[in-house]
């Protein structure tokens, strides 16, 4: 595993194991993701220990950010390095993934989006 699970009430914050983005993160990435659609938690990645990765790496993010979406999930991931906010910039795409600087704002985050369903599925 490349990575560690710290698991919360409604979202896991996976902490990845760098300093490089390995093949085999991104397979366990999509069973961890999985696992929590079918608990409906939702997804903190950091990426504080990440200073290499690759734009096939960024697709992956991409990827599963739109899965957990389809799912009606939210994710969020902070510390990108700034090793890897050039290859980050370059690809139009990674504007719609919510970074946050910090855990605890990505954390802010997706209990906003989880409070926000629950406000629009409640009747009235």
């Amino acid at each position: 595993m490349n990575y560690n699970i710290d698991p919360h009430e409604n979202f896991d914050i996976l902490h990845l194991l760098g300093p490089v983005w390995t093949p085999l993160m991104s397979p366990g990435l999509d069973t961890h993701a999985d696992s929590l659609i079918a608990a409906s938690k939702s997804l903190i990645i950091d990426l504080s220990q990440i200073e290499q990765m690759t734009e096939k790496d960024i697709a992956d993010i991409i990827r599963l950010h739109e899965k957990m979406y389809q799912e009606n999930l939210s994710m969020a991931l902070y510390g990108l390095q700034n090793t890897c906010k050039t290859l980050w910039a370059g690809i139009e795409e990674t504007e719609t993934l919510n970074l946050t600087p910090s855990q605890q704002e990505a954390i802010d985050f997706v209990s906003m989006e989880g409070l926000e369903r629950e406000f629009l599925n409640e009747d009235f």
